[in-house]
């Protein structure tokens, strides 16, 4: 439980600090829903994901 807990603070900042407003409420949505980092880098978010 614990691992998930850190990607999803992981996956929190890495949307926070790289992604345009408009597609943040989206992933932010979808990490709330259960989506994991992988999940979104392999859904076509990486663009957005990428540091």
């Amino acid at each position: 439980m614990k691992k998930e807990d850190q990607e999803r603070r992981m996956a929190i900042r890495a949307i926070k600090e790289n992604t345009p407003k408009e597609v943040e409420a989206e992933l932010l949505n979808l990490i709330e829903n259960g989506y994991k980092l992988n999940d979104l880098h392999k859904s076509g978010y990486s663009q957005h994901l990428n540091r």
